[in-house]
């Protein structure tokens, strides 16, 4: 049996959307089993599914015990990510506490495989050229840090015959909630313009294919620890990424081009004046350097 923890967020509801029509026993973790339909409409066809209500705000030796037993693998998808506004403690409790109960767990419940959902904001912002898995870990946000120190709890640990942690580029696909969802709200009320030539490129992976990377690794990563970076082999410009949601949108006038001396003098000069900027630098550089 797998269990898969954050089973209806984006990436957890496309991997049961995978694995499920295969007759694959699984076992979803998931806040609250009333809301799951919304997510997964056609989880009551598959028998070989059973959903378990599990908080990881509410850590206990005996509940984790409970919802990893009899599981042959485990997929950790559950986590904090996206809520810049939340202390580090949150980070720290979501993402490295829990995930060290679970794979205490996991290895004395004679779990085999464990999956950790990482991130590729454990090498820090941008720019970022072609990173791979031996690249310098520089992780500077609450979210990368709390990942980078999970991913190495199971390092050290190695609770487990074999470890699988996989650091996705940034993830888009039904569900979303993040920054790709952001930008084509942005570019659909026309609210968005491009920065200078927006030849910025950003490594991207769609949510199902990031599925297929763990379903892929649960047949092939050898034992013992491994990390795998995972991206969709192209990594297109941010201009590329805008114009094809205007295009997608049909929106009828092309979209707008700033210089980006004047987007950042804004910017900083809103900042200094004490007005909150709608382009910090920090999001001006996720827009005008590239991550790949």
């Amino acid at each position: 049996m797998i269990l898969i923890t954050g089973a209806t967020g984006m990436i957890g509801r496309a991997l049961v959307e995978r694995l499920a029509p295969l007759g694959v026993p699984l076992r979803l973790a998931v806040r609250d089993r009333s809301g799951i339909k919304e997510h997964l409409p056609e989880i009551d066809k598959y028998k070989t599914v059973n959903v378990k209500e599990h908080d990881f705000l509410t850590l206990n030796a005996l509940s984790m015990s409970q919802l990893v037993q009899g599981c042959d693998t485990i997929v950790h998808l559950a986590g904090l990510v996206h809520q810049p506004h939340q202390p580090a403690s949150m980070y720290e409790l979501l993402n490295l506490r829990a995930t060290k109960q679970l794979a205490d767990a996991a290895g004395k419940a004679g779990v085999r495989s464990f999956v950790f959902a990482s991130t590729s904001a454990v090498y820090g912002s941008p720019p970022l050229q072609d990173v791979c898995e031996d690249s310098a870990v520089r992780p500077d946000s609450e979210y990368g840090t709390s990942k980078h120190l999970a991913e190495e709890y199971l390092r050290q640990a190695q609770p487990v015959p074999r470890l699988i942690v996989i650091r996705p580029s940034l993830v888009y696909g039904r569900g979303d909630r993040g920054n790709m969802l952001s930008l084509i709200r942005q570019i659909l009320k026309q609210r968005y313009f491009h920065i200078g030539n927006a030849e910025a490129r950003k490594s991207l992976i769609y949510a199902p294919d990031l599925a297929r990377v763990i379903t892929l690794l649960l047949e092939k990563a050898p034992p013992g620890f491994n990390i795998y970076n995972a991206a969709n082999p192209q990594a297109p410009t941010v201009k590329e990424i805008a114009d094809t949601i205007a295009a997608a949108g049909q929106l009828a006038q092309p979209i707008p081009t700033i210089p980006e001396a004047l987007v950042r003098a804004g910017s900083w000069a809103s900042i200094l004046l004490g007005n909150l900027s709608p382009l910090p630098p920090t999001k001006l550089d996720k827009l005008t350097k590239s991550a790949t």
